[in-house]
Order: C-alpha cells, then structure tokens, then sequence
C-alpha cells in the first residue's frame, strides 16, 4: 500500500481484529450452538455468557467523538475507499475459514450417551416387530420421570440458536401424548425407549450375553467372564449350578431393568403404563394409582368413595404385530377340541361330529398331534355371548400341563362345530412366514374385534405366554365373557404380538341376519382354513365334502327346498324330485 491508504486499512482491520480477538471465547461455543450440542451440565453455566454488553467506562468519562478509524476514512478519497473495502473483504474471508476449521476440529464429544434399550420388546430381537398402536405406547416410563443416565454421565439435547434454557424433565413435546409425566419429582429409573418383553429376556439366575436384558424389575446382567454373565438383583443372586465357581468380575452389563406395566390390580405409579389396551394410569394420590378405563371405572369397581385427582400418569402397553420373517417357523400343528358332554345316557351335537371326524380322519385328526378335552356347559352372558372363559382357561391349564404341544411349532384350537382344514393352514402359514421362537397369534377374521374363537392359532410360546399370565388375566378382566375375546387381550397385555389372515376363518355369525346354519355355500372359498358354524353332522360333512372337492354346490338341494337333516345351497332353487327317498345329507342324485 502507499502511505496515503496505509492508515485507512490498517485502522479498520485492526479495528476488526480487535473484535474477533474479544470474542475468541465464544465463536467456538456458537458453532456448537448452531449444531444444537450443548452439554446440559453447562447450560446453565454459560447463560451467564449471554448478556447484554456493559459499558466498562468510569462514570462522567467522556468519550471520543470519532474513532481513529472513522476519522481516517472520512479523510480518504473514493479510490482509497474502494481498495480498503477490497483488502477487508479479503481478511473477512480468510478470518470467516479459520473460525469454520477451528469449529469442525474442535466440537466437544458427547461425554455419555443416554442408555435405552430396543425400540420395542421384540424389535430389539427380531427386525420382523412392529407396533400397531402408539408406536412408543409400550415404554415403561415412570411418573414425573427425564431421560435415565448414570450419576457420573450427561446427556446432550438440543438447543435453539441463541437460546439457553435448562433442560426441563420429561418435557411433553418429547413424549408421545399418553406419556406426558404430571409428577413434580424427576426420577432417574426412566429409558427412552421401551425395555424389552419378559419372553425375549433372561430371568434370574440365567445366562444374559446374549440377549443383554433381565425379566425381572430391578434385575441387572453381571458378567463373571468373557463368556458368562447371569442375571440378578445384585451380583450375589446369579448362582447358576455349575457357573458358580470361581471369581466373578461383577461388572454391570445393563442397568437395572424397570417396571413392567402395570395390570388393573397393581399400583401403576412406578410404571406409569397399563398393559391392558385402552386402559391409563389414574392417579388418587401422591404414590398410588390404578389403571382403567377412566377414573370413574376404577372407583366404580373397587367402591372406592374417597377423593381421586383423577391425574393420568400415563397410557397403554400397545398392541404388537409381527411381519414376515427371513427365518420363519415351521408348521407342524398340535390340534385340539373341547367337547361339551350331554346329559347321562346321550350324545351331544359335538360329540357326534367328534366321531364323525375320527372315523373319517379329518379335521383335526389330519394334524401332526391332537388331542381331545372335556369341557363343561357354559352359560349365557349379556348380548347372548357365551360366559366360558373358565372353562377354556382349566383346558388351557391342561393342555400345558399334558405338554404335547411343545413338540410342535403351533397350537390349534378347533371348536367341535368348524370344518377345519389343516392343510390350508400350513400353506397359510408358508405364506406369512411368521418369526421363529416369538409369541405369535394370528387375527382370523375382518369382523369386530378380528379374533373370533371357531379356530386360535398360537406359536408354542405364545401358548406359554398366555397360560403363565392367565392368573394375571383373571384377576384384571374377570371372567364374565367370552373366551375368545379373553384370550386375545391376555396375549396382547403379555407382550405377545399378532400377525393378520382374515381368511382363515368364515364364520356365519359374521354374516348378519339371515343366515342359514345348514347352507354349505361358503365351503367353496379355497382360500379359507375353517367354516364355522356347522352344528348337524350332515352339514358339517357337506361342507367338509365341498371344501375338499368331493361334491359341488351343483349336487345339493336349495335351502327353501331341504328336507329335515339336508345341508343345502342358500340361493339355489334345485328340489327333491317326486319319490326321492332322499339320504338326508341333502345331495340329489
């Protein structure tokens, strides 16, 4: 530069420099601003940096009218102007690329992540999980709880730009609708994300390397080695015959497992979750809650006359549903039916189709192992719905106790008066390749509540599931109602998952008024597993002979036309001709 602009230049890039040097400390703490990285230990500590500038000047100081820099540049001319605005942009630049450098080398690491496990309790072991309500209903998230990380850790969140607040507990936004946490206490015990289901971890005592996870609340995996590990309350509680020698490590490999959700008769404050679907967690006071339908229900049932605060601390377990496996199941099938015995000295409808289907070895009869259960008339509950879940849940019992069923990758339970073919089923299940080694049950039918009882199929362990949490059950949905409806919301409220065939089943009373029980017209559906119902044994052999091919829709007589005992086609007009002596069966030669 000639002398004449030195002093323009100089004056403001000095000037500048000045500034970039004054706020050295905070360009770095900007970019990481700007990145949303601020550790939350130190949120609140550097509010502190973002005030409003003082004016360090002594009282009644007075200041210069113009700085040195103004006044140069006021003396120079356009051309010096021009050429110092030039070199300033360039010392701009070049400042603007050393903050960027200093910037991307030099962000803070997170110093801890926070620990959570799967994001949900099969997804963790099998890609094939979904959620199909609330996709985070089934956190276990406690009252009034934040994020859990250990004493010595922190976690990093997001901050808006120029904006520090300190992070509050379980912020709402953050939280699916039926989690937002009313209690004014944070608490520690909380994940993120959901824990896994019981069923995919180890309970006390077990080995855990594989699946990192204890069943019980509160349990922690300790390791012992490099190739050992068992779960327990505390690092004492792990003695496994012949794992107990020698010296322990003791290292935690997970933190202490949290609650599971809560069932109706439990008090929900530490889990803040309901298994039952559709249910919540109603506060009555500081450390006690109950879940329900709503508030009222719960006082309702439990006569409870005292004040509530009627606070909901949280939601639903969830429903879960599997999808398509790369490693599926297989298909052998342990069938059962439960036969209602007639009075002394008779045979009932059932057991007449019973031995239909033995002396014709179909139905059940054509699976890999069955077997036949006594059961007990049932009575009529509201809406003329059949009141049997008790008798179910003591055939249920049975089952488990005779055992067969584990030999077999599913459980099906037949009614008496369904045409079954497991044939189909296989080939169903071929189709849908649910997941191996998960409690699966299938939904059979697009009607209410897609899980009618005429056929339930359930995976070995879900059969496990449901029986073990049937004490459970029994207690908290009571007895009153039918056993398929049962069945379904213990599968569900014990983290078991469903996949969808709605045609597996086609059940006349899906079919609204004015259907005929003896008509064999929907046997001729290929794609459907079992028809239901077909009480008379000529019905039901009809439709068996239909859906097997035997005999067409073509061979039987019209509905309008049977004669006593025929199975018969609802829109066909054929007739007995004159002085048939007919068979019964109502086919027409």
């Amino acid at each position: 530069f000639s002398s004449a602009r030195q002093p323009v230049v100089l004056g403001l890039v000095g000037e500048s420099a000045m500034k970039v040097s004054q706020n050295d400390g905070s360009t770095k703490e900007s970019c990481d601003e700007e990145r949303g990285l601020l550790d939350v230990e130190s949120a609140e500590q550097e509010n502190a940096s973002w005030t409003e500038p003082k004016n360090d000047e002594a009282p009644g100081e007075e200041k210069p009218s113009m700085s040195w820099a103004a006044a140069s540049w006021q003396a120079a001319s356009p051309k010096q102007r021009a050429i110092a605005l030039g070199a300033l942009a360039g010392v701009a630049l070049a400042l603007a690329a050393v903050v960027f450098c200093l910037a991307g080398s030099g962000q803070r690491p997170a110093k801890h992540k926070v620990h959570a496990t799967a994001t949900s309790p099969a997804v963790s072991a099998s890609p094939e999980v979904s959620t199909s309500a609330h996709p985070s209903a089934l956190s276990t998230v406690a009252a009034g709880s934040e994020p859990s990380v250990s004493q010595a850790q922190t976690t990093r969140v997001p901050v808006a730009p120029k904006v520090r607040p300190s992070p509050k507990p379980s912020d709402p936004a953050s939280l699916p609708p039926h989690e937002v946490q009313p209690s004014p206490k944070p608490s520690n015990s909380t994940r993120l994300l959901p824990r896994k289901a019981p069923w995919e971890c180890a309970e006390d005592g077990q080995e855990c390397l594989s699946p990192r996870c204890c069943s019980s609340p509160g349990s922690r995996c300790f390791r012992k080695n490099a190739t050992w590990a068992a779960c327990g309350q505390t690092c004492g509680d792990h003695g496994v015959t012949g794992k107990s020698d020698g010296a322990w490590s003791c290292e935690p490999l997970t933190d202490p497992e949290p609650p599971l959700c809560s069932w109706e008769t439990e008090n929900c404050v530490a889990s803040s979750c309901c298994r039952r679907v559709g249910f919540k967690c109603y506060e009555k006071h500081t450390g006690f809650a109950r879940c329900g339908s709503s508030c009222e229900y719960i006082r309702e049932k439990t006569n409870d006359t005292d004040p509530w605060t009627c606070r909901s601390l949280g939601g639903d377990v969830g429903v879960r549903s599997f999808s398509p496996s790369a490693s599926p199941a297989g298909t052998s099938l342990y069938c059962f039916v439960v036969v209602t015995p007639h009075s002394a000295g008779t045979t009932s409808e059932e057991e007449e189709l019973l031995s239909l289907m033995k002396r014709e070895q179909v139905g059940i009869f054509q699976c890999n192992a069955s077997d036949v259960f006594q059961g007990a008339k049932a009575s009529v509950g509201d809406w003329k719905s059949i009141v049997n879940t008790a008798v179910f849940l003591r055939v249920w019992a049975d089952v488990q106790k005779l055992g067969a069923y584990k030999q077999h990758d599913w459980t099906v339970k037949v009614d008496a008066d369904a045409v079954f073919v497991p044939d189909r089923l296989r080939m169903h299940l071929v189709s849908l390749a649910p997941p191996a080694d998960s409690p699966v049950y299938l939904h059979n039918i697009d009607f209410k509540f897609h899980f009618m009882g005429a056929i339930e199929v359930l995976s070995t362990l879900a059969v496990e599931v449901m029986v073990n949490s049937s004490d459970h059950c029994s207690r908290s949905f009571g007895l009153e109602g039918g056993e398929d409806f049962f069945t379904m919301q213990c599968l569900d409220a014990a983290f078991a998952g469903h996949m969808t065939d709605f045609s597996l089943l086609d059940d006349k009373y899906s079919h609204g008024p004015g259907w005929n029980e003896f008509d064999v017209t929907p046997c001729a559906n290929p794609a459907i597993v079992a028809y239901h119902p077909f009480k008379h044994a000529n019905a039901w052999e009809g439709c068996h002979n239909v859906a097997a091919g035997i005999n067409g829709l073509d061979d039987f007589v019209g509905c309008a036309n049977r004669w006593h005992g025929d199975a018969c086609v609802l829109n066909s007009k054929r007739a007995h001709p004159p002085n048939d002596p007919g068979t019964g069966k109502g086919i027409i030669g």
